[in-house]
């Protein structure tokens, strides 16, 4: 009976231990997780296929089919929260072809454009790596303004030009503040003349959707024009020779000529009183 019994427990810990490798195997293996999915997507057991999918994309962060399936489960069990999570993850690994890419966002768009959630289709369009998806939906974009120029420093006034696409209006500051709706209405260009300017501009569309904040800083140092310079002797005749002076600015430097031609930076310079010819 001993005998029995033993060797009854034996083979019934052999079995188990078999059975516990086996299934230890398969909950490991993304391969026979993804295979699980597919099966319960096929006999419409969403909710399982897609922790299947969970499972799978947690052994394998780079598993791309389990992607697209996700996605599917999770849209159609109106999780959209969690099928925008498996495209962006998808994105991130390539796992959607053109086609996939764009029904996902057109689905996702369609759904998000019926709750009037315009905020959610513009981050998604500015996620979205399919030309024909952003140009079905372009009203609803609301990207960065665009400044005609870089920011830095300049020598003289430049004509500031702010853009953006699609339909909207653009709002901008220069005190430093965030731009809103109760800012200044860009119209035309800004002239920026001799100074520092901090300019922070916002891009609000139609739908009332915001742009990210875009701020630009430039210095301006415009070259003063100096004063002419101040002969010490008028024109005309003289009885006697007289020593021609000559004060300028600081800082500056005179050229002269005594033929009648345009003095320039090659003509003789001024250092010491000029005999008069």
């Amino acid at each position: 009976m001993v005998f029995y019994l033993l060797t009854t427990f034996c083979v019934s810990f052999c079995v188990l231990f078999v059975v516990g490798i086996v299934f230890l195997i398969s909950y490991l293996s993304p391969n026979v997780q993804y295979k699980k999915a597919i099966e319960a997507y096929e006999k419409k057991n969403y909710s399982e296929s897609l922790e299947y999918v969970e499972h799978t994309v947690m052994l394998q962060p780079e598993y791309k089919d389990a992607y697209f399936v996700g996605f599917q489960c999770a849209f159609i069990l109106e999780d959209f929260v969690g099928a925008q999570e498996y495209l962006t993850e998808g994105l991130k690994y390539q796992a959607f072809d053109e086609s996939e890419i764009i029904y996902c966002f057109d689905e996702l768009i369609k759904v998000y454009e019926g709750k009037q959630q315009y905020k959610k289709i513009n981050q998604l369009l500015i996620l979205c790596p399919s030309s024909i998806i952003v140009t079905k939906y372009q009203e609803y974009l609301a990207l960065s303004v665009n400044f005609s120029y870089t920011e830095g420093t300049y020598l003289d006034t430049i004509p500031l030009k702010m853009s953006s696409e699609g339909q909207g209006t653009i709002y901008y500051t220069t005190d430093g503040s965030e731009p809103d709706t109760g800012s200044k209405k860009y119209s035309g260009p800004l002239f920026l003349e001799a100074g520092e300017h901090l300019i922070k501009a916002v891009f609000i569309n139609e739908y009332g959707v915001e742009s990210e904040i875009v701020t630009k800083q430039y210095i301006i140092e415009q070259k003063m024009v100096p004063l002419p310079p101040s002969v010490s002797c008028y024109s005309g005749e003289y009885e006697i020779p007289y020593m021609i002076t000559i004060d300028y600015e600081d800082g500056c430097s005179v050229y002269y000529t005594t033929d009648g031609t345009i003095p320039t930076e090659e003509s003789y310079r001024y250092v010491a009183p000029i005999p008069m010819p």
